[in-house]
């Protein structure tokens, strides 16, 4: 079953057929079913495939959200360990479908203010519309991020769009950006991160950016992912200072 799980997971996916008309049993495979939604959502967002799930760390899970100690009744923690598998095969799909492309519900896409308030150029459209035409493909890949908010690929949504497609291909992905100074104590500007570097920049870190003066070394202040929280696009930051060489 863990092979090919299918989410979201409902009670019916998980119970044997000779329990169904069990009330109590229903009760527990739809318990068991909502755990698994949400370690398949949670890998997704972290990607981190070392991570191994324990009857334990599921009970400070369910503590977190319901507010109910259960580390303390044998049978639950029982029961908690032997679905340790089921468990960690969720949170390996959903880190395993945060890098793979497949098909979403084009209505299910949500769309920030920063695109729907900056519509692309004419002629960007139009290169893209041609290669649609020729190829039957969509020309730029659509990212979501784990909230399913629209992060890359606006071109293809709006194509996609007016073409009555139902259904388009997408993939999870990141966007971050940062918040830095040109000096210490200065005021503070934000630039997004390229691919290279998402994920790989730490607070107090320098970087070189591009600013309406030409490249610059900003100290970085702050790093989040980007969710649609600038209003305008931001220009990109460029890569990290090139480390000195010493003299011999």
């Amino acid at each position: 079953m863990y092979d090919e799980m299918r989410f979201p997971v409902t009670a019916e996916m998980v119970m044997l057929p000779a329990y169904r008309n069990d009330e109590a049993c229903y009760k527990l495979s739809g318990f068991y079913a909502f755990l698994l939604n949400v370690l398949h959502e949670c890998g997704r967002k972290s990607r981190d495939e070392d991570f191994h799930i324990t009857a334990n760390f599921m009970a400070k899970l369910i503590e977190g959200y319901f507010g109910v100690a259960v580390n303390h009744d044998p049978l639950f923690m029982r029961f908690l360990e032997l679905s340790e598998s089921g468990f960690n095969a969720a949170w390996q799909q959903g880190v395993k479908e945060a890098g793979e492309v497949f098909d979403i519900d084009i209505n299910r896409i949500n769309i920030l203010p920063c695109f729907s308030t900056h519509p692309p150029k004419q002629k960007k459209m139009e290169s893209k519309e041609q290669y649609f035409r020729e190829t039957g493909c969509l020309q730029s890949e659509i990212i979501l991020d784990g909230a399913g908010n629209l992060i890359d690929g606006y071109t293809s949504y709006l194509l996609a769009k007016a073409h009555g497609l139902f259904s388009v291909p997408v993939r999870y992905g990141r966007r971050q950006i940062i918040r830095a100074s040109h000096k210490k104590g200065g005021k503070v500007y934000a630039w997004e991160l390229p691919g290279l570097l998402v994920g790989r920049v730490s607070v107090g870190e320098k970087l070189i950016v591009r600013t309406s003066r030409g490249l610059r070394t900003v100290a970085v202040a702050e790093v989040e992912e980007y969710a649609g929280q600038e209003p305008e696009p931001l220009r990109m930051a460029i890569r990290k200072p090139r480390a000195r060489r010493e003299a011999a």
